[in-house]
């Protein structure tokens, strides 16, 4: 692996799934996740929605790229639909020879959309390389005989 996939989600629930379907012209009842329209706004949200998110590596600032995005519309209260959507933006290295090699390297994320949602509505999951020696992936007693 020579880069970073961050998986981003964004849980909404019936009041911002309205206003959102309403801004897309997307109709309220029945929501089909695999219609054209929802998929296109789903696709055009994830790629606005990167543009919110900066990743840094050793200082420098690394492009997202959008490589695939879902939504589901699980049923809310009063049978209102909820939308849950998720995004995996794909990051390159800076500069993969250099930092392939190293053991520490500084990370800085941030995530400038909807800043007026309270954390627990959004999670990211960042994927790392795991690199370790052979003998570093032993457990402690293997390794000691």
């Amino acid at each position: 692996m020579t880069g970073f996939n961050i998986d981003y989600f964004i849980d909404l629930a019936e009041i911002p799934t309205y206003q959102e379907l309403q801004q897309a012209n997307i109709p309220t009842t029945a929501v089909d996740p695999n219609s054209a329209a929802v998929i296109g706004y789903v696709a055009a949200r994830g790629a606005e929605l990167g543009h919110g998110l900066v990743l840094e590596v050793d200082g420098k600032t690394v492009p997202l790229r959008l490589i695939s995005s879902g939504v589901i519309f699980p049923a809310g209260a009063g049978g209102l639909p909820t939308m849950k959507m998720g995004f995996v933006y794909e990051a390159t290295y800076p500069s993969a020879s250099s930092i392939a090699d190293r053991q520490n390297v500084s990370l800085h994320y941030a995530d400038n959309n909807y800043p007026d949602i309270q954390d627990g509505r959004r999670s990211l999951r960042l994927h790392l390389p795991v690199r370790c020696s052979a003998a570093q992936s032993r457990p402690q007693t293997e390794a000691a005989n």
